[in-house]
C-alpha cells in the first residue's frame, strides 16, 4: 500500500485522465491511506508519511500545485488526528514506542540489532551467509531478546550481517547507480507548461508516484523485514524495473508522444 498509494495520489494531480479519472485515483489514494492507517503497523506509518512528503516535495516546486497541496495536508492532518483520537489502540502503540517490557515496544528493535551488530563486528568482510541470521543468532543473544527473531528487522542491517561488506557494498553501488539514473531521469519526465497552465502527464505521474512509494519502501525497510515478504518484494521489482525502463527509453529514442 505504501508503494501503490502515491501512484494513486500522483494521478488524480498529474494524470492525464479526465475529472472522473482523477476523483476515483484521489479516492482510491485515501482509501489506501486508511487501509495502511488500520494496520497498526508504525514502520507503515512512517513509510506512509515519508511517501507523501516526498509527492509533496515534488509538488511544491509548481506554484500551480499549492494550494491543492495544501488543502490535500489539511485533509491529511485531520484525518490523523480524528483517527488518534478515535482510535486507542492507535494512541496505545505510539505510547509503547519507548516503553521497556512490553512485546511491541520500540525498543525491541533496538534489542535485536545490538547482538546484530556485534555479529557483523566478527564477520566483518563475508557476513555469516545468506539467511543464516537466526541460526547464528542464539550465541549473541542478550536476556532481552527473544530466542528466534527470524529477521534483524532492518533490511539495511540485516544486508551486512548476513553478505557482510562486501555484498552491502555491491548492492550499495547498485542502488547509488540506481539513484543517478532517477535523477537524471528526473529533469526529462515533466512536460512544461503554457500559458493555459502546466500540462498534465501520465510518465510524470507515474515516475513521481514511483518514486516517492520507493522512498516509503526505504524509510519502513529501517525498521522491518519488508523485501523478504514476497510480495512486497515482487511489487517493489515491478515499480523499480519500470523506472528503468524511463531511464532506458529517454536515453535511447527520447519520449514517446503519448507521455
Amino acid at each position: 500500500l505504501v508503494m501503490l498509494m502515491p501512484l494513486a495520489l500522483s494521478h488524480a494531480f498529474l494524470g492525464r485522465g479526465g475529472a472522473g479519472q482523477r476523483i476515483i485515483a484521489g479516492y482510491a489514494a485515501l482509501v489506501m491511506l486508511g487501509g495502511i492507517a488500520v494496520t497498526m503497523s508504525r514502520g507503515g506509518w512512517l513509510g506512509a508519511g515519508v511517501a507523501v512528503a516526498t509527492f509533496s516535495l515534488w509538488l511544491l516546486r509548481r506554484p500551480q500545485y499549492r494550494i491543492p497541496m495544501a488543502a490535500l495536508m489539511a485533509v491529511l492532518c485531520i484525518g490523523s488526528i480524528t483517527f488518534l483520537i478515535q482510535s486507542e489502540k492507535a494512541r496505545a502503540r505510539i505510547d509503547a514506542l519507548t516503553t521497556s517490557g512490553k512485546k511491541d515496544s520500540g525498543l525491541f528493535r533496538a534489542w535485536l540489532w545490538k547482538p546484530a551488530l556485534q555479529m557483523w563486528s566478527d564477520h566483518r568482510l563475508n557476513g555469516v551467509g545468506p539467511g543464516q541470521f537466526d541460526t547464528r543468532f542464539p550465541a549473541y543473544r542478550t536476556p532481552t531478546t527473544p530466542l528466534s527473531p527470524q529477521h534483524v528487522h532492518n533490511e539495511y542491517l540485516e544486508l551486512l550481517v548476513e553478505y557482510g561488506a562486501v555484498g552491502a557494498g555491491i548492492v550499495g553501488l547498485g542502488l547509488v547507480a540506481f539513484g543517478y539514473g532517477l535523477y537524471r531521469t528526473s529533469r526529462h519526465v515533466e512536460r512544461g507548461s503554457s500559458d493555459l497552465g502546466v500540462k498534465q502527464s501520465n510518465r510524470t505521474a507515474f515516475f513521481a508516484g514511483s518514486v516517492a512509494g520507493l522512498a516509503g519502501l526505504g524509510a519502513h525497510c529501517f525498521f522491518d523485514f519488508n523485501l523478504h515478504i514476497p510480495a512486497i518484494a515482487v511489487t517493489a521489482s515491478m515499480v523499480v524495473d519500470s523506472c528503468l525502463l524511463f531511464f532506458i527509453v529517454w536515453r535511447m529514442w527520447g519520449w514517446p508522444a503519448w507521455g
